[in-house]
């Protein structure tokens, strides 16, 4: 074989290689594509960006929510809602860290005087409560000692009130009581459906409540997630029964709160839902 011919089929030889090599990494990069994809899809995000809440055919208030680089609760506005769709009430939820302390600072939107409610979360060097501590727009404080045992709230005291916290082996809050017999909360829950987003969807009949934003910290996050809930107070009775519609992964698409109020005697049911979105 002639030099010439060597040539050649050298640089045939090398062409082949090169157009393998090419398709080698285009393959590579079209395979880790897939699989970051994959990934994203079979890990979902536990971090809720809003939630829509409907009485009967309407919304009647919208939720958003931000969450900062280490995906902890930064801030929450909340947008209540008419029968028409426009706004009746917008408050803006901000979190902040500084000097052991988890400050919740929330401003109505649409007063004028924008005096804010400020929630003080004291932390011990865990991060978690030791106390609670509310200033209201009236000016009125109010503040509870925490007793947490294991990351579990064991109870909260104040000067006027003292509350017993009880708790199943599986990790649930069953009843919460004061000493004085005039305030009792009863939940059960779902087995088979784990609590695992964020915020705490176990409090949100009363999304105005610093545990469905930080129970986690207060040590009130329940790993189960409600199935009902009954509240007795003089002359007040509250019955919640709860279900969800979950996606592939059992985390709640769409949350409906079936609810009955007795107060002063006279009766009142009613039905919420709620239609959750994720980051």
């Amino acid at each position: 074989m002639s030099q010439t011919s060597i040539n050649a089929a050298a640089r045939d030889i090398l062409r082949d290689l090169a157009a393998m090599s090419v398709g080698a990494v285009t393959g590579i990069y079209l395979y880790n594509l897939f699989k970051s994809r994959h990934r994203r899809v079979e890990t979902p995000t536990s971090l809720i960006d809003s939630i829509t809440c409907y009485e009967g055919s309407h919304p009647t208030s919208v939720l958003t929510f931000g969450w900062d680089e280490d995906e902890k609760f930064s801030w929450a506005r909340k947008i209540a809602l008419d029968e028409q769709g426009g706004r009746t009430r917008e408050s803006l939820i901000e979190a902040e860290v500084y000097d052991r302390k988890l400050l919740i600072v929330e401003t109505d939107c649409m007063e004028e005087c924008n005096t804010p409610e400020i929630t003080t979360i004291d932390l011990d060097p865990f991060g978690m409560g030791t106390s609670l501590s509310f200033r209201r727009k009236s000016g009125k404080e109010e503040h509870w000692d925490l007793k947490l045992y294991g990351g579990q709230l064991d109870s909260i005291l104040s000067q006027e009130d003292e509350m017993d916290v009880t708790w199943d082996p599986a990790g649930n809050i069953t009843s919460i009581a004061g000493h004085d017999g005039e305030y009792r909360q009863e939940m059960t829950y779902y087995s088979n459906v784990g609590n695992r987003v964020f915020p705490d969807l176990n409090y949100l009949c009363d999304d105005s409540s610093i545990n469905f934003l930080s129970s986690f910290i207060l040590g009130s996050r329940s790993s189960s997630l409600i199935s009902s809930m009954v509240i007795r107070r003089p002359e007040y009775h509250y019955h919640l029964l709860a279900s969800y519609l979950c996606d592939r992964f059992d985390q709640p698409l769409q949350v409906r709160h079936e609810i009955k109020e007795i107060k002063d005697g006279e009766a009142k049911e009613y039905t919420r839902r709620y239609d959750i979105k994720y980051l």
